[in-house]
């Protein structure tokens, strides 16, 4: 946009963008990192989960001096009630055994938008959905 008239600018005026680099080769390579990444942010969600009921359910906090898991996440962390609820129920819902650091098998691949939406929805329903990475729940 120019400065002075408010008008947009013509491709032509536009000064040439800085070239970059990408660190991928291909489209492959740059979707299997971006691929990695999307399940680790998943994973990410379900052990902060399980750290979270970890607090909860165990004295590990002690000797911290909160009073207990939602002072210690609101404090610490800047979480709420509701976002250390949701963090547990994603823990509940999508982790082996319903209660460990590690995310079912047949959940990679989902973001974690897409894990949080799936709380709400029944298990009928949630059995019918198509994993992005392979076949169906």
């Amino acid at each position: 946009m120019n400065e002075e008239t408010g008008t947009m600018l013509r491709t032509s005026e536009v000064a040439p963008v800085q070239q970059i680099i990408p660190p991928y080769k291909t489209y492959t390579e740059y979707k299997d990192a971006l691929d990695q990444e999307i399940h680790k942010q998943a994973e990410g969600f379900v052990r902060i989960g399980y750290l979270l009921k970890l607090a909860r359910d165990t004295n590990i906090l002690f000797e911290s001096g909160y009073k207990g898991l939602y002072e210690f996440a609101a404090a610490e962390y800047h979480l709420d009630k509701s976002q250390v609820s949701r963090y547990m129920h994603i823990n509940d819902r999508f982790s082996e055994d319903g209660y460990s650091d590690k995310l079912l098998p047949q959940f990679q691949g989902f973001g974690i938008a897409k894990l949080a939406i799936m709380l709400t929805l029944p298990d009928t329903i949630r059995m019918r959905i198509k994993n992005p990475v392979g076949g169906m729940i």
